[in-house]
């Protein structure tokens, strides 16, 4: 599709197949339920202002991919139903900044644009492959908010936002593998390491 608006209080749009919307994606109201197909916006997304005017519905099967070249508002997933499958963030300069918490259990993919975690919690358990310089991208995190990477495969540096150098609760459980810091980070609630190497690699862990 080029645009796609969604202003339907209280319903649900269920796709029944793979959606591109390659120009203006608009949710003011409703709910759209990707339902284990894959969703790409690739114009410019509008998210609705708050979760009650409207959210997403995930699944472990559902796929999002995000190139849009502005988004507006938070993204907030449908309570329950907070996981997807695999998730691409390649929005240059962009922001997306989070609702609700989300869980990526497949390949989690940030090329270009910055996640505001927004005192939400991430939590990366498939393939994550993080952007290849601060450039590209970062996390920004808060005190209250929570990552956790139980991560199969980790691929380049976590780099966080100048601004956004603090984490909540942090945990890494990924068995075999490396994460590399590409910033100073500070977790100012519960460190867990579990599993996986965290290499500081010169900068500074408080």
């Amino acid at each position: 599709l080029n645009n796609l608006t969604l202003n339907s209080t209280g319903q649900t749009l269920t796709l029944g197949s793979d959606l591109t919307v390659s120009g203006a994606f608009i949710q003011t109201k409703g709910i759209i339920a990707i339902n284990g197909n894959t969703l790409s916006l690739t114009g410019t997304a509008t998210f609705a202002t708050t979760a009650a005017n409207g959210t997403a519905t995930g699944s472990a099967t559902s796929n999002l991919l995000i190139s849009a070249t502005t988004i507006t508002n938070s993204f907030f997933m449908t309570v329950g139903s907070q996981t997807l499958n695999n998730f691409t963030l390649n929005s240059v300069g962009k922001t997306l900044t989070l609702g609700t918490a989300v869980k990526v259990s497949g390949a989690f993919t940030q090329t270009n644009g910055i996640i505001a975690l927004n005192a939400q919690v991430l939590t990366l358990s498939g393939a994550a492959t993080f952007p290849i310089a601060s450039a590209n991208g970062t996390i920004t995190g808060t005190v209250a908010s929570d990552l956790i990477i139980s991560a199969t495969f980790v691929s380049n540096t976590l780099f966080f936002t100048a601004a956004g150098l603090t984490l909540r609760n942090f945990t890494l459980n990924c068995a075999g593998q490396t994460v590399k810091l590409g910033t100073a980070l500070t977790v100012s609630g519960t460190f867990t390491q579990t599993n996986g190497i965290l290499n500081i690699n010169g900068n500074t862990l408080t």
